[in-house]
């Protein structure tokens, strides 16, 4: 099974439940050591693949793989929240389809489609968007605009790593996304709220845990 996928599941707004918000930490962000390679996408994940991620208050989380069927792969993480992602369009940068309990929030999404670059491989410069409808009892504008923006050296709880840095906007927020080719992970993952510029998630990667017998 693919690492890359034990990282994928906290990017989701429904993985926000119990987050504290506060300013955002800055990154040391330096030059990596080389031109790194196309990054491709990895395999799904089955039931049972889970990834463990540190906040920045040391506290620790798990999001779990707790169902997938034709359409959707679905997450639940260690405060009981859980969401879904579809499978038509690529992990984890499509807003999730629907959420219940995150937060006190429940939810769906209407993905109306994608334009601009393919996802994987990742490669600077490459630019999409989604076009997307929120209902949270009412309507609203879901869409987000992703792009690799450089190669970052960062340094996180599990050592110093070369990697793709990505960030997707929406009206809402910023998400920042690091993932490493070495490793066939995403790092780190931080989202930002627009309005205050206050960060109200945030993790990196501790170890993934797989299910008995992958």
């Amino acid at each position: 099974m693919n690492t890359r996928i034990a990282m994928m599941l906290a990017v989701s707004l429904a993985a926000t439940a119990c987050q504290t918000t506060k300013a955002p930490d800055p990154i040391n962000e330096t030059a990596v050591g080389a031109e790194l390679p196309p990054m491709e996408q990895g395999e799904e994940p089955t039931v049972g693949y889970a990834g463990i991620v540190q906040r920045p208050d040391g506290t620790q989380g798990r999001y779990e793989v707790v169902d997938v069927d034709d359409k959707t792969i679905t997450w639940r993480n260690s405060e009981g929240c859980e969401w879904s992602q579809s499978r038509e369009y690529a992990r984890p940068f499509a807003p999730a389809v629907e959420w219940r309990n995150c937060g006190g929030s429940s939810g769906t999404t209407t993905i109306e489609g994608r334009s601009g670059d393919p996802e994987w491989p990742l490669m600077v410069g490459k630019r999409w968007q989604y076009r997307a409808t929120g209902y949270t009892g009412s309507g609203w504008d879901a869409g987000q605009e992703c792009e690799v923006v450089g190669m970052a050296r960062i340094t996180t709880v599990s050592g110093t790593h070369d990697t793709y840095k990505v960030v997707c906007t929406s009206k809402w927020a910023k998400y920042t996304r690091y993932f490493s080719p070495a490793l066939d992970v995403m790092v780190r993952y931080q989202r930002e709220r627009l309005a205050g510029g206050a960060t109200d998630d945030e993790s990196e990667l501790v170890r993934i845990e797989k299910p008995t017998g992958s």
